[in-house]
């Protein structure tokens, strides 16, 4: 059995790696996540490849589908769930502005006699 590989992108370079199973909702959660936030993915459908789907777990550790691979890199990165891939996207916070405390004069007060 071979899996169906889907792939949704206008661009040349896939940014992930998805292996999904049909009627999962946390694979569809990531393909929405990352399709509004404009990243490029290939689906790898392991619904009726048993074989596949046992390689890819023992390959990661992952028994629960999406698995997810971040596919910059030379070599593949796995990251893990639609959790997983939330937080490895987590844009960091901007930080908050420090109000500087006003400097007192440097200049000594005279004393008044």
């Amino acid at each position: 059995m071979s899996s169906r590989r889907r792939q949704t992108s206008t661009k040349n370079k896939n940014n992930f790696f998805l292996f999904t199973m049909k009627g999962c909702y946390w694979c569809g959660e990531a393909k929405r996540f990352l399709k509004n936030n404009h990243y490029s993915f290939v689906e790898f459908d392991m619904t009726d490849d048993r074989e596949m789907r046992n390689r890819i777990q023992k390959l990661t550790n992952h028994k629960t589908v999406p698995i997810i691979f971040d596919a910059r890199y030379k070599t593949p990165k796995f990251i893990g769930g639609y959790s997983e891939l939330r937080e490895y996207l987590k844009k960091p916070k901007k930080p908050k502005k420090v109000k500087k405390p006003k400097r007192k004069s440097s200049r000594k007060l005279k004393k008044r006699r």
